[in-house]
């Protein structure tokens, strides 16, 4: 009887210990899963952040100046340093006007500077004021299959109709 009694206790433990090693597993599964849920939303955020960098311009109402232009092709010219990435690379990020064939984000600050001058260069007076006779619009951009990431911009250039 007092063996009896016993393994009664010793097999509750065990059945004790295994309910308790059970939960131990789910939760464990579960906060894993959470936490692989939590890495994946916060990469998201990282690449939507990084793409909306560009896609601020993309809008078919929105007519670009020079100065954008610029702006773009530094910030493509700058995440091409920082990544370490060659032309060759699919992480690399072209800027391109495509009616000149010019890739902005290979041109020097001179180069960009002389852009610049050319628009302040050219003004028009269109209904009482004074703008440049160009202006550009993002018309296209492509993005890496594998990172989501922006990494093509295609730009137009368009004269103003006086």
């Amino acid at each position: 009887m007092e063996n009896a009694s016993k393994a009664l206790i010793i097999s509750a433990s065990v059945l004790l210990g295994l309910m308790i090693i059970s939960v131990g597993v789910a939760l464990f599964q579960s906060f894993g899963g959470f936490s692989r849920n939590i890495t994946t939303q916060v990469e998201k955020n990282k690449i939507a952040e990084f793409n909306s960098q560009f896609l601020k311009y993309y809008n078919d109402e929105m007519e670009l100046t020079a100065h954008d232009i610029v702006t773009l092709a530094n910030l493509a010219h700058k995440t091409n340093i920082e990544q370490e990435v060659n032309e060759n690379s699919v992480a690399y990020i072209k800027v391109r006007i495509r009616n000149t064939k010019q890739s902005l984000e290979k041109f020097t600050e001179e180069q960009l500077k002389e852009l610049l001058q050319e628009q302040s260069d050219e003004l028009v007076k269109i209904n009482d004021e004074i703008v440049s006779k160009y202006y550009y619009k993002i018309v296209e951009i492509n993005y890496d299959e594998n990172s989501e990431k922006v990494n093509e911009v295609y730009i137009n250039k368009y004269e103003r109709k006086k």
